[in-house]
């Protein structure tokens, strides 16, 4: 995940969202072995990632709202309460499990391990909000099943051009319920299982809003329709916010 300069959030190498189902057992879901220091000051960015076999969680200058945002699969605007330095403190994490899990087990494995270092408590409330559904403009959409089984990855250039790999439509929905085009939570109501790979090129608002002539692509709607064959339809749905009521700074590992 990197952060830009206006609180931008990229997760470009993230799987958030189960790649299908994994062999679990009867141990706790919890991580063998975990480290949590505080960032080196001055560093600009940061990134969240889960690294190849999905066993290890990393992340490096990440902020605890940031961690929450990862966690629960929601956006920034649905994370609020707490001191300052939530939103302010990086924090280096590395955690490593010798489960075999899948990402909805690993991201209940992070909340426990914030909840447990940061002495963390939530609020969970739920509202009726606008959200666009995520569904199929035509019965077979223009994605291609991925085969390699690869590492999940979707990489926004910042002009408009999304390359995915081994994308699960959950997560898809994520990210782009992250970006002002949206402008509200995006949930998957297209029935997809599994990867897929995928290319998708628009004109992002704040470019065409500066009325240049090269930004004259497809807006973010219409390149999902056109694209591949997927629409945003709005609707109604109870969504989750989380308020901090408590947090403190992890002392040690």
């Amino acid at each position: 995940m990197t952060i830009g300069g206006a609180g931008l959030l990229l997760f470009t190498s993230l799987i958030s969202w189960a790649q299908g189902a994994a062999g679990k057992d009867d141990r706790k879901l919890e991580f063998d072995a975990a480290t949590i220091k505080p960032a080196q000051p001055g560093r600009d960015g940061g990134m969240v990632r889960i690294l190849p076999g999905g066993r290890t969680f990393t992340a490096s200058n990440v902020a605890l709202k940031y961690l929450l945002v990862t966690a629960y699969g929601v956006t920034p605007a649905q994370v609020s309460g707490g001191p300052g330095w939530v939103n302010s403190d990086g924090y280096d994490i590395e955690a490593k499990t010798s489960l075999s899990v899948n990402g909805d087990d690993l991201m209940l494995m992070l909340r426990a391990l914030l909840t447990d270092r940061f002495r963390l408590t939530l609020r969970d409330d739920q509202k009726v909000q606008p959200v666009y559904e995520l569904v199929l403009d035509k019965a077979v959409p223009n994605l291609r099943a991925n085969k390699d089984g690869g590492e999940l990855t979707l990489r926004p250039d910042g002009k408009g051009q999304f390359i995915g790999t081994n994308v699960t439509m959950a997560y898809l929905c994520w990210t782009l319920g992250r970006f002002p085009d949206a402008g509200r939570p995006v949930v998957d109501r297209t029935g997809l299982k599994g990867g897929f790979d995928f290319e998708l090129q628009y004109t992002p608002v704040f470019r065409s809003q500066d009325g240049g002539a090269a930004d004259t692509g497809p807006s973010l709607f219409t390149a999902l329709r056109e694209q591949l064959e997927l629409k945003l339809e709005s609707a109604k749905e109870p969504v989750d916010f989380y308020t901090i009521e408590h947090a403190e700074r992890p002392s040690g590992n």
